[in-house]
């Protein structure tokens, strides 16, 4: 069953980035939870404090989703400071940190979050051991386990 917030939602997002009701959606979204929203050079920077999160528009459907895992990012991934500002930068592929491991994977976008902890809950890989990797995500898990790191 679709909620009226999730048809709402498919309804703004199918009227497309540059769209001003959408754009007036995301930045309302945004300020109840205490962000700015801004979009230039094909960019869509996401703000709260002395933290950024540029993602480009083409990923436009991503700002709620980003709104609400803004804490998990930042925990996930080490930000590039600059000016006094923490930066993850989404907006185009690029290599990115991993905070825990200190791996530093290839993203074309928003990163995977750092899962590693409930994948070995009970058992972390030990070398030697054959790792199947399925594919479903980006495959993280598989080099952080070939690179040895818990």
């Amino acid at each position: 069953m679709v909620t009226i917030y999730e048809s709402v939602r498919e309804r703004l997002l199918r009227l497309g980035a540059t769209h001003p009701l959408l754009r007036f959606a995301f930045r309302l979204q945004a300020s109840l939870y205490g962000f700015k929203v801004s979009v230039s050079n094909g960019q869509i920077a996401l703000s709260k404090g002395s933290r950024q999160l540029l993602l480009p528009v083409s990923h436009y459907a991503e700002v709620p989703n980003a709104v609400h895992i803004w804490d998990l990012l930042f925990a996930t991934v080490k930000p590039v400071l600059k000016d006094a500002k923490e930066i993850l930068d989404f907006s185009k592929p690029g290599l990115h940190r991993y905070q825990k491991s200190d791996v530093c994977l290839w993203a074309p976008g928003l990163v995977e979050e750092d899962s590693m902890d409930a994948y070995t809950a009970s058992y972390f890989p030990k070398p030697g051991d054959v790792v199947w990797d399925a594919g479903a995500r980006r495959c993280n898990f598989l080099f952080l386990c070939a690179d040895g790191r818990s």
